[in-house]
């Protein structure tokens, strides 16, 4: 909506001096970038707990039926479950990238406002 509400702000008021736009625009393109850091980090973050969630979903099934190790279900459980973990390694390391994104794009921005002069 930020967007949308810049747009209109700017067709409302068209003789803003260049630098006061420019200074908005570059600030509107930074919130957009930090939104998409945050969606990329709640994705991540929402991945990794849905694998958690299935490993203990099978981690409960195979301890609830001793037996059910041997069985060939047992056994394709155990493979997922091995599957699962170098998922869910793989999904932190995603979580930590996301992270860092996040947090080089908020310093981008907050630097950005912390020099912002316009005349």
């Amino acid at each position: 909506t930020s967007t949308i509400d810049w747009v209109q702000f700017r067709q409302d008021n068209g003789d803003l001096p260049e630098p006061v736009r420019a200074a908005l625009d570059k600030l509107i393109q930074l919130n957009g970038k930090f939104a998409d850091a945050q969606n990329a980090l709640t994705l991540a973050e929402s991945t990794r707990a849905a694998s958690a969630a299935e490993q203990k979903r099978l981690r409960e099934s195979l301890s609830a039926t001793p037996a059910l190790e041997k069985s060939d279900l047992g056994k394709r459980y155990m493979k997922d479950l091995l599957s699962l973990e170098d998922a869910l390694a793989d999904q932190q390391k995603s979580i930590d990238r996301a992270k860092q994104a996040l947090d080089s794009v908020k310093k981008e921005r907050d630097a950005f406002i912390a020099t912002l002069s316009i005349p």
